[in-house]
């Protein structure tokens, strides 16, 4: 009798050290970082520059994005962000009374950095959620006919940035995401003589791919 209870009581112990070590191995492999690449719908609002006494009627085209974070407690991060969209517009020089742009098909650059917090990730179904702040620029404004238009640099704005949509973590090192994303732009006003917007909304339907860096105890 106590010779069974001890191989019992030994296996007891084995199957506990066994749990302990495959739990220090899962605990190895958290990320300490992660990458993302995202695509999606870009609706950025019109806007009227004063410096340039411009009007700039953006259509909606595919923005990119890229993110590296650093992975913190909770499946939360805090990173940096970069979009970059080559936007359709019609640009209206609002000095020109007979020809020139008003208005003419135009094209234009508008990117953004940001640093931000990102809270949501793991294994599964989860949700997202985004804060950043940064900038918004906007350059490289050109007619279809070649000619370049002002402003001849870019135009910077300050950016608060909020986002919230899904995920589904295929383990926890590589996830997929879906998240509608709101930009509120501070446009300088300019020329005091020429009236020009202060606030500009964005918009944005974005997918991607996150991947997992490196790997860290979990304790």
């Amino acid at each position: 009798m106590s010779y069974r209870f001890f191989i019992a009581l030994l296996l007891l112990v084995q199957a506990n050290v066994a749990d302990a070590q495959v739990a220090q191995i899962r605990a190895r492999t958290e990320p300490i970082g992660f990458l993302s690449l995202g695509a999606g719908l870009f609706q950025p609002n019109s806007l009227l520059d004063g410096s340039t006494n411009s009007e700039w009627r953006f259509d909606g085209t595919i923005q990119y994005r890229g993110t590296l974070e650093v992975g913190i407690r909770n499946q939360s991060a805090f990173g940096i962000a970069g979009t970059y969209a080559r936007v359709p517009l019609d640009y209206v020089d609002r000095n020109a009374i007979i020809g020139g742009c008003r208005p003419c098909d135009a094209d234009a650059t508008v990117w953004s950095a940001l640093a931000f917090f990102r809270a949501g990730g793991g294994e599964g179904f989860h949700q997202v959620i985004e804060l950043g702040i940064g900038a918004t620029g906007y350059q490289d404004f050109e007619s279809d006919d070649g000619e370049r238009l002002p402003p001849l640099e870019a135009d910077m704005d300050i950016t608060l940035s909020v986002g919230y949509g899904f995920g589904y973590g295929f383990g926890n090192r590589v996830s997929i995401f879906l998240v509608q994303a709101a930009d509120q732009t501070l446009h300088q006003k300019g020329d005091p003589d020429n009236d020009g917007s202060s606030s500009v909304q964005h918009y944005v339907t974005r997918i991607g791919l996150r991947y997992g860096l490196g790997s860290r105890r979990t304790y």
